[in-house]
């Protein structure tokens, strides 16, 4: 009796844990759905279709303390009781509500523009994905435009807490967001981003409607939206500019007060806890000279020249690597993106339902970016993920490049493990979200080199593949160079020079993307290291019976992880692997 009501009782705790933390998963999403409203819309939520994200500074401050809430409600729970899923639920909730905790406390939100992910980009591109149907989701989209001035004016105070905080980006990131800036408020009104939406689903609409949203349209970005962007750009130009460092020894997170704090948070948000810059470093150079090696014999059978300076002349100087034509470009990415859906079905059990999409990047933003992005679906999955090549200055984009940039961006690489991450039933919402992207990117790296496996490499392609994961292993050198090191900005392009054949508006936008985005750029490298050397185990561990589809499955079967959380399932899997080895030893030696 007295063990049927232990048994029982301890049922009810697991029961009220789960409730509680169910609530609390509950709670946290709908929390963050209001309170970044583009997000809600890109992610398919539309109740909140009217309103921007309040980017003030007293909002970030209540945003932390809700998170703060969360993270003590949540510590006040005994794991201990639940479900081993339900643990790792618990885990993983802890570890999102302290990332995001922690950047509030560093005070990161007050470097709020760049040219990478500005706020100033992120306002159009929002446009691509709000409905317009009807008018009231045309209303909807004007309210958003009137709301702009607001946004602008709290990046306007924002900044200039970063100024007496010392926490300003260097002059390099900040010149080239101010030409964005002067871009995207003296465009004319057929170019806007934010009108093109009103031009592509005008046909839909009554000649009379038509002209009514038209006219609201043109008042609206061209009196409100365009003005602010001036506003904005004016205020960086005169008051912000000039506290920007143009020393180039000065790009650095180094440079600013709690510089290394900085730069270890990036670190262990987009890679792992407890790795040192300076590791991080030495792992790079000697990944740099391993691959160097295996690209001689590449360069042998290509008969191009060995001399690293040549080569670079020679590849950059030959036409027959690049496209004249964009219309080329694009279709020859697009068989090439047919030829790798058609050759996952030898290394996956399963493959993601939503298709990809192939599109160029948008002009307006092509010059400062890299030379391709992947968007993933919304967690509703109405729209299939987006695989962006970028098509500005053809005369930089190398044909040997892309077949590792496909296997990259979209399958196996980040269409794959992300799509199908969605499409895992029951998880807690904030799972779909969680910014694992040691794993991400480092998946994505890993799927380049299954690009041998699945036959997709000629030697052309080798160059390119091979050239891939030089350039990441030279962005270990350079990110801790930059922000630990005490690298200048023209060190850093040198180095990209010396070591890389990627072009040189890549190495320049490259460089500057490193600066802006500190530590982003280590985690390939360091996350394709650690699945290639978990497959190295599991081969290992399960000799003959190693199966890569299966291995792959553990990989992908539970969504985006950090390392530390995968490292687990594959602990398990190693362990299943050595016990099927050892009794087919055994089965093997009683035949005999």
């Amino acid at each position: 009796m007295c063990a049927s009501l232990s048994r029982a009782a301890a049922r009810r705790q697991q029961i009220f844990v789960e409730t509680e933390l169910q609530t609390l998963f509950r709670q946290h999403h709908e929390f963050k759905r209001k309170a970044y409203p583009e997000w809600a819309s890109y992610d398919g939520d539309h109740r909140y279709d009217d309103c921007l994200t309040d980017l003030s500074d007293d909002a970030a401050q209540k945003r932390c303390q809700k998170y703060r809430a969360f993270l003590r409600h949540l510590e006040t729970l005994d794991f201990k009781v639940l479900s081993p899923a339900m643990q790792r639920n618990a885990r993983l909730f802890a570890w999102v509500l302290s990332q995001d905790i922690q950047f509030h406390e560093l005070h990161l939100h007050l470097l709020c523009i760049d040219q990478q992910e500005g706020m100033h980009l992120k306002f159009p591109q929002w446009a691509e994905v709000h409905p317009l149907e009807t008018y009231p989701q045309y209303q909807q989209y004007f309210s958003r435009l009137k709301a702009f001035k607001k946004q602008v004016q709290d990046t306007v105070q924002n900044l200039q807490l970063g100024i007496k905080k010392g926490l300003v980006h260097p002059r390099c990131v900040v010149e080239q967001s101010l030409l964005q800036m002067r871009e995207l408020a003296a465009a004319p009104l057929q170019d806007m981003p934010l009108y093109q939406p009103i031009l592509r689903h005008l046909p839909a609409l009554s000649a009379e409607l038509a002209e009514r949203v038209q006219q609201m349209a043109t008042r609206l970005i061209t009196e409100e939206v365009q003005p602010a962007y001036t506003q904005l750009a004016d205020f960086v130009q005169a008051h912000y500019l000039p506290h920007c460092s143009a020393e180039d020894y000065g790009v650095g997170l180094h440079a600013l007060p709690q510089g290394k704090v900085l730069y270890d948070y990036w670190i262990a948000r987009h890679v792992m806890p407890g790795l040192s810059a300076e590791e991080i470093h030495d792992v790079g150079l000697a990944e740099i000279a391993r691959l160097q090696g295996q690209l001689s014999a590449v360069l042998t059978r290509l008969q191009l020249p060995q001399r690293w300076s040549d080569l670079r002349v020679r590849l950059q100087q030959d036409p027959a690597y690049y496209f004249q034509d964009v219309d080329q470009l694009m279709d020859t990415y697009a068989v090439m993106l047919k030829q790798a859906e058609a050759a996952l079905p030898i290394l996956f059990r399963k493959l993601p339902k939503t298709p990809c999409v192939l599109k160029a990047l948008e002009p307006w933003r092509a010059a400062a970016a890299p030379q391709a992005y992947y968007y993933t679906p919304p967690q509703d999955l109405s729209r299939p993920g987006i695989y962006y090549v970028n098509t500005h200055a053809l005369h930089e984009r190398p044909r040997y490049a892309m077949m590792a940039l496909t296997l990259h961006e979209a399958v196996p690489g980040h269409h794959l493990q992300l799509a199908r991450a969605l499409e895992i039933n029951d998880l807690p919402d904030f799972r779909y979200h969680i910014e694992a992207t040691a794993f991400v990117e480092g998946w994505a790296l890993y799927a380049e080199s299954l690009g041998f496996e699945m036959g997709l490499y000629d030697d052309v392609q080798t160059l390119g593949a091979l050239s891939f994961e030089l350039w990441r292993a030279s962005r270990l050198v350079v990110d801790t160079g930059l922000h630990a090191l005490g690298w200048s900005r023209e060190r850093a392009v040198a180095y990209l020079r010396e070591h890389t054949l990627q072009s040189e508006t890549d190495i320049q936008s490259e460089v500057d993307r490193y600066i802006a985005l500190p530590g982003q750029a280590l985690a390939y490298k360091m996350g394709e290291r650690k699945i290639a050397a978990w497959r190295q185990a599991a081969e290992q561990a399960w000799g003959t019976h190693f199966s890569l589809p299966d291995f792959h499955e553990v990989l992908l079967s539970s969504g985006s992880l950090p390392l530390e959380e995968i490292e687990e399932d594959i602990h398990r899997y190693l362990l299943k692997g050595q016990r099927v080895a050892a009794n087919s030893s055994l089965s093997s030696t009683s035949t005999t």
